[in-house]
């Protein structure tokens, strides 16, 4: 039968807690002096430079030791309230007071929430309100506050200036509690040393971290080995001893992270072997060049890890981890966060939410805490393992960077918003306008993501719509200007052209721009307008020249109908009247363009057309006198006949004497002669002129076709 295979004794990124104290070493004496300290001074600032293991030593060394050795008896048992800062020190200070191992009872729920909130009151009344808040529970032992994370404080008071006031009075409630002799009250703080210089700021703080200062040193080569081994030999596990010494060359000297990418490489290959290879007998080099080394193993299987994950819930991802990390000052920082407003930043549930959490917090890879096994709900708070996971993981590197850009642009707008407000600042214009909206269209901020940066979601947006509502105003107004100057350019351009083309042509040329305002003619059109100069006709329109005013309106009808269609208008007849009398004139009209093809103006050509005009007309007056000539010939030819037909009876019967044939003949020669005088009449009656068009014939008249001639 086989062996059930030994379970991984690796934490991985995560702090050992006091329960796991059997797998806690590498730190053999250092746990004796802390307790020593924190026994004599009743406060121990535990500091040391981020990835040096102080939140593993306070809990699996000192908390552990204090709890195991404590003596027999109620007042001699510890009671141990752990916290961290966040936003809310005196809250968060009041819940974990509320433990049921501390000073809390065993109801929860609504309960659990008013003693909480009595809690906080008690620890906000005054300075005092930790000592009173001791008393009132009743509860007797020694009690010890850890506040973990303690930089905390400074970076919550950076991100959010309007809970700055908590730092002192939180500082002030526990130096009071350690200084006092009557109740046992001790505090341990946990901090990285690059915030040494803030611990300046706050009244009282640097005295007591002289006094209690406990700073941890870098682990001996020893140390480490032992850090690699002895967990391994609890388990009853093996490991090759060419791993042991690639894992101690690998560390090397790195000053930075070195015990969470240890324990979390430890824990991959650990895994590796477990899983992929359980028939060898040791965890070797093999496994651990599998998981990529120290060097790659955290950002491979953060990678790895989101792979596995769809699209939505990668871009979820992003969301939780710009949310739970921070940068002020060029320094990183976890910002742990409820799950419900987890939710609310990204636009999801926390039931859609929490599934992507739980990818991030399984027991093989702990980059998100709470661990897998305890339950979550909208009040669980959410937090990255460790801040080495910010500088190792390079694409949460890139996500920190991103969101640090994006709070310095959100608080930027907010504090502009607010000036503005106020009538102390303008509207954004230019570049700052451009990059704020093209930002914000990007990455699509709310009032939960906002709340962190100062809130005034509201009053931000709207800021920002009304400097890009006048920006549009100002680019059409500017484009309005650009054109017409262009527009202005072009026509001189055109202008110059068409002078040095048009001034010698026959024909009559001007052209106009968008407007109907004239730029310029030639001679001959300056002269039909009544000017002198060309130079007289820019910057008029047709109502300003000898035009009447139907004529006007009439050319700007024209010239609107042209520019709009973009089309020409060809062979315009136009009467135009002038001193000398009333021209005819024939136009043409086309759009000018730019070298965009935009149409800018018009340009009409015309030609005077009054003596052609003239010509038809009398071509036409002839033609009628002609035609009418014609017909009088063929009136004259029959009446002739038929009197010649007459005296020819008469001659064909010879002429007698007798008075009857006489008068016969008579009355046929005066009836020729009558035919002759109509005729003559006719040809010699007045014309009419040209402008009155081609005269009648008179009704009923002859007249003969020449002088006395038949």
């Amino acid at each position: 039968m086989n062996a059930s295979p030994p379970p991984n004794p690796f934490r991985g990124l995560r702090p050992f807690s006091p329960q796991e104290a059997n797998l806690f070493f590498g730190r053999d004496g250092r746990t004796e002096e802390m307790v020593r300290k924190l026994t004599h001074n009743r406060f121990l600032a535990v500091v040391g430079a981020s990835g040096s293991g102080k939140s593993s030593l306070v809990g699996a060394g000192l908390v552990s030791t204090l709890l195991t050795q404590a003596p027999a008896g109620e007042n001699g048992a510890w009671r141990v309230a752990w916290m961290r800062p966040g936003s809310g020190p005196i809250r968060n200070l009041a819940e974990a007071l509320d433990a049921a191992d501390v000073l809390g009872g065993d109801g929860g729920g609504a309960e659990r929430e008013i003693r909480a909130q009595f809690l906080e009151n008690t620890l906000r009344r005054s300075s005092r309100g930790l000592i009173q808040a001791v008393r009132q529970s009743g509860c007797r032992g020694r009690l010890l506050v850890v506040v973990d994370q303690f930089e905390e404080l400074f970076r919550y008071r950076a991100a959010r200036a309007d809970r700055g006031d908590q730092a002192p009075a939180l500082i002030a409630l526990l130096l009071e509690a350690v200084g006092q002799k009557e109740l046992p009250i001790h505090v341990c703080i946990t901090m990285r040393s690059d915030f040494f210089g803030d611990c300046a700021q706050l009244h009282g703080l640097p005295e007591a971290i002289n006094d209690g200062q406990y700073l941890v040193p870098r682990m001996t080569r020893f140390e480490r080995k032992a850090v690699i081994v002895r967990p391994l030999e609890v388990v009853g596990a093996e490991i090759a001893p060419r791993l042991v010494q690639r894992l101690l060359n690998d560390i090397g000297d790195a000053t930075a992270d070195e015990l969470p990418i240890l324990q979390h490489a430890l824990m991959r290959t650990f895994d590796h072997w477990q899983t992929r290879c359980p028939g060898d007998p040791a965890m070797d080099l093999a496994h651990y060049e599998a998981i990529g080394t120290v060097a790659e193993a955290l950002n491979q299987h953060a990678e790895q890890v989101l792979g596995g994950l769809d699209a939505r819930q990668q871009q979820l991802t992003e969301t939780v981890f710009r949310r739970l990390t921070m940068r002020v000052d060029n320094r990183e920082g976890r910002y742990p966060t409820r799950l419900g407003v987890l939710a609310e930043v990204a636009g999801s549930s926390p039931g859609e939410l929490a599934a992507v959490v739980d990818a991030f917090r399984a027991a093989d890879r702990a980059f998100l805490m709470p661990p897998q096994d305890v339950e979550l709900t909208p009040e669980s708070g959410i937090d990255t393992s460790h801040e080495s996971l910010m500088r190792i993981w390079r694409r949460l590197r890139e996500w920190v960077d991103k969101e640090a850009r994006s709070a310095q642009i959100y608080r930027r707008l907010h504090e502009n918003a607010e000036l503005h407000a106020a009538g102390e600042a303008d509207l954004y214009s230019g570049p700052s306008l451009e990059s704020t909206v093209a930002w914000y269209r990007s990455s699509q901020p709310n009032a939960a993501w906002a709340d962190r940066y100062g809130g005034g979601f509201e009053r931000a947006v709207a800021f920002l719509e009304a400097s890009s509502a006048r920006e549009e105003e100002r680019k059409i107004e500017r484009a309005k200007m650009v054109r017409a100057e262009t527009e202005a350019r072009d026509m001189r351009e055109q202008s110059a052209v068409l002078r040095n083309i048009l001034s010698s042509i026959p024909h009559g040329v001007f052209w106009k721009d968008r407007e109907c305002v004239y730029q310029g003619g030639n001679a001959r059109f300056t002269q039909l307008a009544g000017r002198s100069d060309p130079a007289e006709l820019v910057g008029k329109t047709d109502f300003d020249l000898a035009w009447t005013r139907e004529e006007a309106e009439h050319y700007r009808r024209c010239d609107r109908e042209v520019m709009e269609s973009g089309e020409p208008m060809m062979q315009i007849e136009e009467t135009q009247l002038t001193t000398e009398g009333a021209k005819v004139l024939l136009t043409d009209k086309v759009p000018l363009r730019n070298t965009l093809g935009e149409v800018i103006g018009i340009l009409g050509i015309y030609l005077d057309i009054t003596e052609r005009k003239h010509t038809e007309r009398a071509l036409e007056d002839a033609t009628a006198k002609a035609q009418r000539q014609g017909e009088l010939l063929h009136e004259l030819r029959g009446d002739l006949l038929e009197q010649l037909d007459e005296v020819a009876a008469l001659l064909d019967g010879g002429l007698s004497g007798e008075p009857a044939q006489q008068e016969r003949l008579q009355r046929g020669l005066a009836g020729i002669r009558q035919v002759v005088e109509e005729a003559k009449t006719r040809k010699t009656r007045p014309q009419r002129s040209l402008a009155d068009g081609p005269a009648p014939p008179a009704p009923g008249t002859v007249a003969a076709t020449g002088e006395g001639s038949t």
